[in-house]
């Protein structure tokens, strides 16, 4: 099998995942308008709502996670926590981390099974893109279901830089359940 061979199939099936995937994560879907309709008919504290709310982290890193804690509190159904999910795996800046990571892991003797040059990249790329994938979809879509908690971060917007740092610190440790109340968090 010459380099030809294995280079061609490896070649679209690169381009494919890498433009075609994210088109579907940026895609609402109707539960996450009407969630967001919702929460702004439930009060949200100010009056100029922006009419699309940015879940990125500087623009470019998927943050579906997180919500407004001035908004009261409404329970995800196991689909939408799925959605999280789905949107903070299969959004496009997770191919390009899984890329840099498989450039910056040392290719030792445990990465020695997965061969060298092109094959050996595409090999641990996949296993890296397959690692964040499965970590995401297990921590925020069928753990938080399983165990009735919910995935969100709950973000104070206003407060001293104090306050916010000890909200964060808290939630790493406590959640809500599907009731609003504050549990341990078990993922």
């Amino acid at each position: 099998m010459t380099f030809r061979n294995i280079q061609t199939p490896f070649i679209i099936i690169f381009t494919t995942t890498l433009f075609l995937t994210p088109l579907c994560a940026q895609t609402p879907s109707n539960d996450d308008e009407s969630n967001s309709e919702a929460q702004t008919r439930q009060g949200a504290a100010s009056s100029t709502t922006p009419s699309k709310i940015d879940k990125r982290l500087f623009g470019v890193l998927p943050n579906y996670r997180t919500v407004d804690a001035s908004i009261p509190f409404a329970p995800l159904s196991p689909r939408r926590k799925l959605s999280i999910a789905g949107h903070d795996s299969f959004d496009w800046p997770t191919y390009v981390l899984a890329a840099a990571l498989t450039f910056i892991t040392p290719g030792g003797k445990e990465t020695s099974s997965y061969g060298s040059g092109l094959g050996g990249f595409a090999n641990r790329y996949l296993r890296s893109s397959a690692d964040q994938i499965a970590g995401n979809m297990l921590a925020e879509g069928f753990l938080p279901i399983l165990l009735r908690q919910d995935p969100r971060y709950f973000r104070p917007g206003t407060g001293a830089t104090w306050s916010r740092m000890r909200s964060a610190l808290i939630q790493t440790a406590v959640a809500h359940d599907d009731k609003g109340r504050h549990v341990f968090t078990f993922f």
